[in-house]
């Protein structure tokens, strides 16, 4: 992280402002890790899309700092039990 102590408040409202500028989710993605390679060490930025009925998660885009890509990875359905610790953990965070 750079010296600066004020740096990392700026971080916050340039990746806001990388992800209004793209259309694209994926250049919206490679943008975001490009910003957030100046602060933190980042490889990629994954955006999943998981849906509970279904306990699917799926890539919805990918951002490199080598550029984007959507590889729309799929996983098979997850067991049940673990759908659900997944689904509380994207609601609580726990």
């Amino acid at each position: 992280m750079p010296e600066d102590s004020d740096a990392g408040l700026d971080l916050l409202p340039a990746v806001w402002r990388e992800v209004c500028r793209h259309m694209e989710i994926e250049a919206s993605t490679t943008a975001v890790v490009r910003v957030l390679a100046d602060h933190v060490a980042v490889r990629a930025v994954v955006v999943l899309r998981a849906d509970a009925g279904s306990r699917i998660v799926e890539t919805v885009a990918c951002g490199t700092n080598r550029g984007a890509f959507t590889p729309g990875a799929r996983t098979p359905p997850l067991p049940t039990g673990t759908g659900q610790k997944f689904s509380k953990w994207l609601r609580t965070d726990d």
